[in-house]
């Protein structure tokens, strides 16, 4: 299914307005942002801001609809949106595919 590691896409539905996550190149990712100990480019200052947004993201009430929040990377920035997981697209694995679709496994369409 989608959102595996990094390989994860967004896809906007525009006939039901829903946004969803697909297998792709990593446009959209877990909001949540990642924390790390203090550096020259990374201070006390942005490590106390990061934590103070993970502590807003996560006081977010858990989506009646069972969608995940995630951060969508658009070419006009970060995007904040709730997105439903569990879409097949045609980047996933063919096993997947295959699953989604009720395609025969190939040993069972070559017994006929």
């Amino acid at each position: 299914m989608a959102c595996v590691g990094k390989k994860c896409d967004f896809a906007i539905d525009m006939v039901t307005g829903l946004a969803n996550c697909v297998t792709g190149i990593g446009t959209c990712t877990d909001a949540r942002l990642l924390e790390a100990k203090t550096s020259k480019f990374h201070d006390k200052t942005l490590s106390d801001a990061t934590g103070k947004i993970n502590g807003i993201l996560a006081s977010i009430p858990k989506d009646a609809e069972g969608r995940q929040l995630a951060f969508l990377l658009t070419p006009d920035g970060v995007f904040l949106a709730w997105l439903q997981h569990g879409v097949v697209s045609a980047y996933d694995d063919e096993k997947t595919i295959a699953k989604a679709l009720g395609i025969k496994s190939k040993k069972s369409a070559s017994r006929r």
